[in-house]
Order: structure tokens, then C-alpha cells, then sequence
């Protein structure tokens, strides 16, 4: 096997469906996208219509579900992290970037399904968009 044929099958493997995880990934940063109105996600079905092109495979039912479960990680997030701003803002900024354990877990019981990476990532951007910038 040469390095070549290595990077022909990552590709082939790269392009294979996504995941349901890969699905609400996606999903998350499509509903924040609709959420702060960036150019080509400013509607509910702009936002629909990325993630059927980012997620073939995927039944126009699952991909809305999947936009309202990605919609509601940002907003359990920001209620989370308002209802705790004196802990989590200084933890994060303090802790590299990475919010508390406890929180993160707090949204994940409200939110269940999603990768552990997009819980920590729904919460910095909460953070940076409403804190920080």
C-alpha cells in the first residue's frame, strides 16, 4: 500500500454518509447561523436547506427535527449559561476556553443526543456572542 492509496480511501471514507452525531452537529451550527441572520441561513428553511445539502441520506422530517433540536441546544445553553454567568464566563475565560464540567452536563440532561464536543462548542459560542464580543 503507498501513501497514495492511504489518501484515495480516507477521501472515499470522508465521503460516506454522515452520522446521526454528524447530523446534529451540523444541525447546531445551522440553527445558530438562522439565529444570527449570516448571509444564506436567514430563515428557518434557508437553514433546512444547508443541512439537507450538508447531510444527504437524510429524510426532510429528520433534517427539521434536527434543526429544532440544534435551535433548542442554543437556547438551553444561553439559559444555562445567563442563569450561571458569575461562574461559567470567568471559568472559561480563565480556563482556556473550556467551559465547567458541570455545566456542559447541566445542558446535555436538558438536551440529550448531541456529541459532548457540540455541547462544549453550543456553550463557548453562547459565551463569545453574548459575553465576550
Amino acid at each position: 500500500m503507498t501513501a497514495s492509496d492511504g489518501n484515495q480511501r480516507r477521501m472515499a471514507n470522508s465521503r460516506s454518509s454522515p452520522t446521526r452525531g454528524e447530523l446534529l452537529d451540523r444541525a447546531f451550527l445551522s440553527a445558530m447561523r438562522c439565529r444570527w441572520r449570516y448571509r444564506g441561513y436567514e430563515s428557518r428553511e434557508k437553514a433546512i436547506a444547508s443541512l439537507r445539502r450538508r447531510c444527504p441520506g437524510f429524510s426532510a422530517r429528520q433534517i427539521a427535527n434536527a434543526i429544532r433540536k440544534g435551535t433548542d441546544l442554543y437556547d438551553r445553553a444561553l439559559a444555562v449559561v445567563k442563569a450561571n454567568e458569575d461562574l461559567v464566563v470567568p471559568a472559561y475565560v480563565n480556563g482556556a476556553g473550556n467551559p465547567p464540567r458541570k455545566i456542559v452536563e447541566h445542558v446535555r440532561k436538558l438536551v440529550p443526543g448531541f456529541r459532548q464536543a457540540t455541547y462544549k462548542q453550543a456553550i463557548a459560542w453562547v459565551i463569545y456572542w453574548h459575553y465576550l464580543r
